[in-house]
């Protein structure tokens, strides 16, 4: 099961009282002083579409006769590529003008990127480093060491990988080959589209690099000194101008790097790939790393997944990735589709010639070995049933595995009197808690092994039902004080989730902080550092923020738990998919704890959320079929 806008969609979408389209439609029409139903309804549903995470909308033949008949007409509310119109009809593909813009623009720009040379100083040197970074392994061919040296042979390089697969390991090892391959320190810089997504980036890296052998830190020990020790959010990288969406760096004024690597690519939505991708100088390398089985960005578009979309290998890749790691790589045109690895599913490679390849699709590393959940493990197993697509094996999972816990017959109240319970030990930290002697690492870690998770924003099974639910619950246990809930005030042990963008604060939607005293008593919101540390905000000054004691799949993206609880709704809603559980399973380090009902377990697993994009045409030079 596929989930695209459908006609049928757009009743739905208008009578839930989402007015924009209508909205839009109206002030486009006024503008251009005309009256036309028929594509006031298209305008309507593109609308509707685009809040749905699609970047445009496919018109069938009725469809694309009014939009045709539209471009034609002297009311210039719709357009071909290049004219300037509110509306670009591309092929079949109607957009809004930015969003046509956007994805063009990137498009172009990968290209162009990927037309550039790149030339290895010393292959010989380069294949020696790699033969000490990636000894033998058990896995052949070693997808890690493939990326790697696929990596030192292109600007551009994506990487996808499930959990634990060494994403993050691969990473170090790379930059420390490519490093060596230089003469010259290269400026490298680490991003992430979430501050806690970015803190993990670098404490991985921090980690990786403790993990290598003696000989390999002697051998790499001029270079390791250069790598970057920490990570930064995007609109940290990029610099907001503070006037809405804009940044100080672009095309015009590019990044000061010659490597950026950006983990937890998944999430980013296609406007901000675009301003990235536009701010990199012409010769930097680029590395994306992320998940494509994962829920794509909140806003508009699945870049990552499109980017993802096709796997190929040329004879002269195949040629120059063999000499250099040692394996055996075939030449293929084959495409990227649903495997079944050993951990998870991940790309097999299949003939299907009707797909042509993009030029980016031979720079795609697919690593497919989970070291963290190997095959039997209950959370493996789980997110292998997830996306195979198979109810059984998830029913099973459950079943076998003491780590994970099913609750498909619980009442709310016994629903939140168990999520509750599952506070307590983080309670506990806090009503022990001395500014004196422990610090906000103590709280954050207590904190961070547990957390729920759940489909929906509102109502009484969304984050904000359930975390008023939980307060009350919290008062009435005296873990706070009576009346101290975040509707009435601040309290100690207060966990926030920061819901707008503050530039002079460096505190953007989605990070997470903590209401604990400093070493004077007084009360403080406290948050990661990107310098591994800690720093606080006076409460008076925080931006918009709501508590997190619950909070949805989407914001927990970029982040991991020892244990999560996953709450359904109480009925079935379009944003339930295969790939929002399988992201929320796989924020799980060790317990994974599911309520809700097997019939929506069943349509999630079975309900895949493709989103309608033109960005893999456009890349592969077909625009013709769009």
């Amino acid at each position: 099961m596929t989930t695209t806008l459908m006609k049928s969609d757009h009743a739905t979408a208008i009578s839930s009282g989402d007015m924009l389209g209508t909205q839009l439609a109206d002030a486009l029409f006024r503008l251009a002083a005309v009256e036309a139903n028929d594509l006031h309804g298209l305008v309507q549903r593109l609308v509707a579409a685009i809040q749905a995470g699609h970047v445009c909308l496919t018109l069938d033949a009725e469809e694309y006769a009014i939009a045709r008949q539209a471009v034609s007409s002297a009311s210039r509310l719709v357009g071909l590529p290049g004219e300037f119109t509110p509306l670009i009809l591309d092929g079949r593909l109607l957009y809004l003008a930015r969003y046509w813009f956007f994805e063009s623009q990137l498009a172009t720009s990968l290209q162009q990127r990927l037309a550039i040379p790149v030339t290895v100083p010393d292959e010989e040197a380069l294949k020696r480093d790699l033969d000490i970074l990636f000894p033998a392994s058990a896995q052949q061919p070693d997808w890690q060491k493939v990326a790697a040296a696929a990596a030192c042979v292109s600007n551009v390089t994506i990487i996808s990988g499930g959990p634990g697969t060494g994403k993050t390991s691969t990473v170090l090892r790379l930059l420390l080959v490519l490093q060596a391959s230089q003469k010259q320190p290269l400026r490298i810089r680490l991003a992430a589209p979430t501050g806690k997504a970015a803190a993990r980036m670098a404490e991985g890296l921090r980690h990786a690099q403790a993990k290598l052998t003696e000989a390999q830190q002697q051998h790499f020990a001029a270079v390791i000194p250069s790598l970057p020790t920490t990570a930064e959010t995007l609109h940290r990288l990029l610099v907001p101008t503070g006037q809405g969406s804009g940044f100080q760096h672009h095309r015009q004024h590019p990044l000061a790097l010659d490597v950026l690597v950006v983990d937890e690519a998944s999430m980013i939505d296609l406007g901000m790939m675009y301003r990235l991708v536009d701010a990199l100088p012409p010769n930097a390398r680029l590395i994306l790393l992320g998940d494509k089985e994962q829920l794509s960005s909140v806003e508009a578009g699945s870049v990552f997944a499109d980017l993802c979309a096709r796997q190929t290998r040329s004879v002269p890749m195949a040629e120059r990735l063999s000499a250099l790691t040692g394996f055996d790589l075939p030449a293929t045109r084959l495409v990227a589709t649903q495997q079944r690895s050993d951990n998870f599913t991940q790309t097999e490679l299949s003939q299907q010639h009707q797909h042509p390849h993009h030029p980016l699709s031979e720079h795609l590393q697919l690593l497919t070995h989970s070291y963290r959940f190997a095959s039997e493990a209950g959370i493996g197993t789980l997110a292998r049933g997830i996306l195979q697509q198979q109810p059984d094996v998830v029913s099973q999972a459950f079943a076998e595995n003491a780590q994970l816990q099913w609750v498909d017959q619980a009442t709310p109240e016994e629903m939140l009197d168990a999520l509750t319970d599952a506070y307590a030990a983080y309670f506990e930290v806090i009503r022990h808690y001395n500014p004196q002697q422990d610090t906000p690492a103590d709280a954050f870690a207590a904190f961070d092994a547990f957390r729920i998770l759940t489909v929906l924003k509102d109502g009484a099974f969304g984050a904000s039902g359930i975390n008023r639910a939980l307060e009350r619950r919290f008062q009435l246990r005296h873990w706070i004080k009576p009346g101290q809930t975040t509707q009435s005030g601040l309290f100690t042990g207060l966990a926030i989730m920061v819901s707008s963008n503050d530039y002079s604060l460096n505190l953007y939607n989605g990070d997470i902080g903590l209401i604990l005293p400093d070493a004077q008593g007084q009360t403080r919101a406290w948050f990661p550092a990107p310098d591994h540390g800690w720093r606080s905000v006076a409460p008076s000054r925080l931006p918009a923020w709501q508590a997190a004691w619950a909070m949805t799949v989407h914001k927990s993206q970029g982040s991991e738990f020892d244990h999560t609880a996953i709450v359904l709704p109480d009925k079935p809603t379009p944003l339930l998919s295969r790939a929002l559980l399988y992201t929320a399973v796989t924020r799980a380090k060790t317990h994974v704890s599911l309520w809700g009902k097997p019939s929506l377990v069943q349509e999630a697993i079975l309900q895949h959320a493709e989103r309608m994009s033109g960005l893999v045409a456009r890349l592969q030079g077909d625009t013709e079929t769009m």
